[in-house]
């Protein structure tokens, strides 16, 4: 119930005839409503090198500026260079990284942030 509360949540999923291929799932912060988050982004392996991932960031980040948020973040493994390419190339900043092990492996990740245009 906490994740579909007033926050608001996108599940977003590519799929065909075949199957489905990947999804993404993005929210509103809990504690400022003017950012968001892509908390997950996976493409089937058969389907990588498509432009599904790019497709899904793209919807995900849409969805997010529909709902009033200014800035995205999202979290992203430093060894995962494919999506964090992705991401840099689809205009994130490096912003930090997340230290404490909150994110279930105890790995660390690195903060991407995108800032969006706001109306004027």
């Amino acid at each position: 119930m906490q994740l579909y509360g007033p926050s608001g949540v996108a599940w977003l999923v590519a799929e065909d005839s075949e199957g489905i291929w990947g999804y993404s799932l993005s929210m509103r912060d809990t504690d400022d409503p003017q950012v968001g988050w892509l908390l997950a982004l996976g493409v089937h392996p058969e389907r990588r090198g498509l432009r599904i991932g790019l497709r899904l960031l793209d919807e995900s980040i849409a969805w997010l500026q529909s709902k009033g948020i200014n800035a995205v973040k999202l979290t992203v493994k430093p060894e995962n260079w494919t999506a964090y390419d992705m991401y840099i190339r689809a205009g994130f900043q490096d912003t930090g990284q997340w230290k404490d092990g909150d994110l279930g492996d105890g790995r660390r990740r690195k903060i991407l942030t995108l800032l969006l245009p706001t109306g004027l």
